[in-house]
């Protein structure tokens, strides 16, 4: 996102003509005002992954609700552009999502800190269990793996913000819209996200260290070929039993 895709500015035509857009901030605050009596909601995603004091720009200011800063900034109006005050208003909140745990992204800077209200949502099992379907596997298992690995994550790095989120395993080849939930019906998928999706993760935590990844995962610590294999691994792993034992309950 650049300053004239959320605040506005001139972008040229296939001609090489320019013309001036308000951009994402400006239509927001226009739609708060002609709606006063809703609530409406502006989300940036993943804050951090933009320079957001480059995209504010001058603008940076006007997130100071009833602050006594005056901002003039571009707009249009009609078909003339001029100068307009920014201002916020009260019936539009805007909200911004970060991942805490990317050390590679760019950090939030105290001055934009003080303008946000700061609140931390860690990974939840609780709504990794609402919104998925294990049963054709085993009835929570997706979560159990899910707690297995994020407690010892915890134990491991020390650290929450190094913990796997719930959206890792919520895979947008599963999801079902007749039940809306993420189908797990395949141990053939499970091992596929296992080998090349969890395991990399979690390796990149650890930056590789076998030690380390042998106390998270255990048994569970491979690149698995089969299917029976990692099935017969997550139940020996995850719920302290193996085939033998279900078959002996079978007889």
């Amino acid at each position: 996102t650049t300053y004239e895709d959320f605040i506005g500015g001139y972008r040229f035509d296939a001609d090489g003509n320019p013309t001036f857009t308000n951009g994402i901030l400006w239509e927001k605050i226009d739609q708060a005002l002609a709606d006063d009596e809703e609530k409406h909601i502006l989300i940036l995603d993943e804050i951090n992954r933009g320079n957001i004091s480059k995209i504010l720009g001058e603008c940076f200011t006007a997130l100071d609700r009833g602050g006594n800063y005056r901002v003039k900034v571009n707009k249009l109006v009609g078909t003339a552009v001029d100068k307009e005050v920014m201002t916020i208003p009260e019936n539009l909140y805007i909200i911004g999502t970060m991942n805490t745990s990317d050390l590679s992204l760019t950090k939030i800077d105290d001055a934009l800190r003080r303008r946000f209200a700061f609140v931390r949502m860690l990974p939840s099992s609780c709504t990794l269990r609402k919104l998925t379907d294990d049963s054709a596997l085993e009835n929570g298992l997706i979560t159990k793996l899910f707690d297995f690995v994020n407690a010892n994550i915890e134990l491991s790095l020390g650290s929450d913000g190094q913990k796997i989120g719930h959206a890792v395993f919520l895979l947008d080849d599963l999801f079902s819209e007749d039940d809306e939930k993420y189908v797990w019906n395949s141990w053939s998928d499970l091992r596929l996200f296992f080998n090349y999706t969890l395991h990399p993760l979690i390796e990149s935590k650890t930056l590789g260290k076998p030690e380390i990844m042998s106390k998270i995962l255990g048994k569970l610590n491979n690149i698995f070929d089969d299917d029976t294999f990692i099935k017969d691994t997550m139940f020996s792993v995850l719920y302290d039993r193996d085939e033998d034992d279900e078959a002996t309950e079978e007889d």
